[in-house]
Order: structure tokens, then C-alpha cells, then sequence
């Protein structure tokens, strides 16, 4: 039995042994493959991090440009709504100012047509005026009552011119207004 004993404790010193050489090689084979897998690990980890903090940057610099340019957009958005508006609205006065031009030019013709005819009647009235003046001097009825009727129609006629001026100096001011929106 000592004999085996022995035996057997020379195999268990030698395996013993040869256990702790193994683990000796392990961690030394643990220490460097470890230590340089680690260090490529964090060397990698650090990399991504910094990769991750310029992106997250990046995504924080275009998000507030987006901000910015969405804010630009609605900004612009509304002066495009309220040009397009004024726009109509100049359109309508315009055509409006138009539509009274028009009107306006059609009384002064009217108007026109008016006072030539009386200007006719004016000035035969005053031939015949000149004609009983020249034939009878004693017919002061007849040149009160032609004086009467001369003063009736000089007073229309001025009337009548005091429209149509008033009328031409509204047409010129609408045709300036309209030049000016044009």
C-alpha cells in the first residue's frame, strides 16, 4: 500500500504540477490575449462613442435648422397670404377705379352733347338780339325777355361747364390713381 501510495502521490504531485503550469500558461495566455483584446475593445467602444457624439451633434445641429427653416417657411408662408390677399385687393380697386373712369367719361360726353346745343341757342339768341337791338330801340321788352333767356342759358352753361371740369379733374385723378397701381 505504500508502494501505491506512493505511486499514486508521485502522480498527484506530477499532476498537480502540471495543473499549475497549465494554469500559469492560462493566465498568461488570459493576461495578454485579454489585455490587448480589452484595450482593442475600448479602443473600438471609444470610437463608437465619439462616432455617436458627432452624430448626435450632427442630428441636434439639423433639427434646428429644421426648426429654423420650418419657422422661415410658416413666416413666409403668411406674407405670401397676405401679399395674395393685398393683391386682390388692389385688383378690385382697380377695377372698380376702371368701372368709375368709365362712368365718368360716359356723363362728360353726355354732358358734351348737352351743351353744344345750348351753346347753338345761346348764340342765336344773341343775333336776334343784336338784330332787334340794330332794328328797333324802343323794344326794351323784347331785350329784357332775350336778356332774361341769355342770362338762363349763360347761367346752364356755366353750370353745365362746371360739371364737366368737375368730371375731368375726377377722371384725371382716377386715370393718375390708376397708373399708379399699375
Amino acid at each position: 500500500m505504500t508502494s501505491r501510495n506512493n505511486i499514486i502521490e508521485s502522480e498527484v504531485s506530477t499532476n498537480e504540477s502540471h495543473l499549475e503550469s497549465l494554469f500559469y500558461r492560462i493566465g498568461i495566455v488570459e493576461q495578454n490575449y485579454a489585455s490587448g483584446e480589452q484595450t482593442r475593445i475600448a479602443s473600438e467602444l471609444s470610437k463608437i462613442n465619439i462616432k455617436k457624439s458627432d452624430i448626435e451633434k450632427l442630428y441636434t445641429s439639423i433639427m434646428n435648422d429644421y426648426r429654423d427653416k420650418s419657422s422661415q417657411l410658416t413666416t413666409m408662408q403668411t406674407q405670401d397670404n397676405r401679399e395674395k390677399s393685398q393683391t386682390t385687393r388692389l385688383n378690385d380697386e382697380e377695377n372698380s377705379l376702371h368701372l368709375e373712369s368709365e362712368q365718368i367719361e360716359s356723363k362728360i360726353n353726355d354732358l358734351e352733347k348737352q351743351k353744344d346745343p345750348k351753346r347753338e341757342i345761346l348764340e342765336n339768341l344773341r343775333q336776334k338780339e343784336q338784330e332787334l337791338i340794330s332794328t328797333s330801340g324802343s323794344s326794351i321788352g323784347q331785350v329784357q325777355e332775350i336778356d332774361g333767356k341769355l342770362k338762363t342759358l349763360t347761367e346752364k352753361d356755366m353750370d353745365l361747364t362746371k360739371q364737366i371740369n368737375n368730371f375731368e379733374r375726377q377722371s384725371d385723378s382716377l386715370n393718375r390713381d390708376l397708373h399708379d397701381l399699375i
